[in-house]
C-alpha cells in the first residue's frame, strides 16, 4: 500500500514546536497533518496529531471577533498569540480523535476506521511504541481504487445513497472569514464557493487557512471578499480556479479515477446549471466500496 509518509522519515511535531514552525512543516511537505511527539523521562510517547483543521479553528477563534476597521494594534496582539502557541498546548484545545493501529493491523481493520469512522487519517504504531506510519484515505483510495469490481466500476452516482445532499456555500461577495466559519462550525474540511445565480465557481478548504501566513501575519486577508482571498491563492500558491465537478451520471470508476489524478479530497456534485447539488467525499468513497 502507498503511505503517507515512508518508514524512517515521518513528519512530525514535537510537543513544544511552535504554530508558526508546525504550519510551515505542513505546508513545505505538502500534507494535511502530523503525530505530536512528546519526550517525557527519556520516552517518546505520541500525543496526538495535528492537522490543518485545527490551525483553522485556532485562527478563527482568535481572530473571529475582528472585523476589517479592527486596528493593527488588535491584529498584531493575536499575531503574537498565534506566534508563540505551541502544537502541544492547542491539542488540548480541541476536540480531536486520535486512534493509532498497531502495525501489523489489517486492511479490514483500518477500512472502518477511515470510512465508517470518518478518520481522515490513522497513525500506525510500532512494536517499541513509536509512530512508524501515517495512512491517510487518500492512501487507501489509492490503493483500494486499483482494484474496483467492474459490476461496481459501471455504477452510476445515482445509484448511492451515501452521498452527502447538504453542500455548503458561500459567495463570492462574502468575507473569507465567513467561509473558514463555516468550515469550523459545521465541521466540514471545505465548502463550495458560488456565483450570483448559484453557480459552483470556487472552493475554500482548511488548507487555504495558510493564506494568513506563516505568522499570521497577513491575517486581515480573512476579510477579504471571497473573490479577492481567491484570486490572491491562485497567484501566491498556483492554486487552479477551477474546481472540478460531476453529476449524478457520472460512473463510480470515474470519481475515483479524478480523484486520484488530481489529488483531490472531495468532488462537488452539479446538476446542469452548475448549481451544486451534493459532494461526494474520500470517506464516501470509502464507505461504497466497504458496503459493496
Amino acid at each position: 500500500m502507498q503511505l503517507e509518509n515512508k518508514k524512517g522519515d515521518l513528519v512530525h511535531f514535537q510537543y513544544d514546536t511552535l504554530l508558526p514552525a508546525a504550519l510551515e512543516l505542513l505546508i513545505v511537505n505538502n500534507i494535511l497533518s502530523a503525530p505530536i511527539f512528546n519526550s517525557m523521562d527519556g520516552l517518546v510517547q505520541v500525543s496526538g496529531q495535528l492537522d490543518m483543521i485545527g490551525i483553522c479553528d485556532f485562527v478563527i477563534k482568535k481572530f473571529g471577533h475582528l472585523n476589517s476597521n479592527s486596528s493593527e494594534a488588535q491584529f498584531s496582539a493575536i499575531q503574537k498569540v498565534f506566534q508563540s502557541t505551541t502544537v502541544g498546548s492547542l491539542i488540548e484545545q480541541l476536540d480531536q480523535t486520535f486512534c493509532p493501529v498497531p502495525e501489523d493491523a489489517r486492511l479490514s481493520e483500518l477500512l472502518p476506521l477511515l470510512s465508517v469512522y470518518e478518520l481522515h487519517r490513522v497513525p500506525v504504531i510500532g512494536k517499541t511504541g513509536e509512530v512508524v506510519r501515517v495512512i491517510s484515505q487518500s492512501d487507501l483510495v489509492h490503493h483500494l481504487g486499483k482494484h474496483i469490481p467492474a459490476t461496481l466500476a459501471s455504477k452510476k452516482l445515482e445509484y448511492f445513497d451515501l452521498i452527502k445532499k447538504q453542500v455548503f456555500s458561500v459567495g463570492l461577495d462574502q468575507l473569507a472569514i465567513e467561509a473558514f466559519k463555516l468550515i469550523t462550525i459545521e465541521r466540514v474540511s471545505a465548502v463550495g464557493v458560488v456565483d450570483g445565480t448559484g453557480r459552483l465557481v470556487g472552493n475554500i478548504s482548511a488548507t487555504d487557512i495558510r493564506s494568513v501566513g506563516m505568522n499570521a501575519t497577513f491575517s486581515s486577508r480573512l476579510f477579504w471578499s471571497v473573490e479577492k482571498f481567491l484570486n490572491c491563492k491562485s497567484v501566491e500558491f498556483q492554486a487552479p480556479k477551477e474546481v472540478l465537478s460531476v453529476t449524478m451520471q457520472t460512473s463510480f470508476k470515474d470519481i475515483v479515477d479524478l480523484v486520484l489524478r488530481f489529488h483531490l479530497h472531495r468532488v462537488y456534485v452539479t446538476d446542469k446549471a452548475k448549481k451544486p447539488i451534493g459532494i461526494v467525499s474520500l470517506t464516501d468513497i470509502l464507505k461504497i466500496i466497504q458496503t459493496q
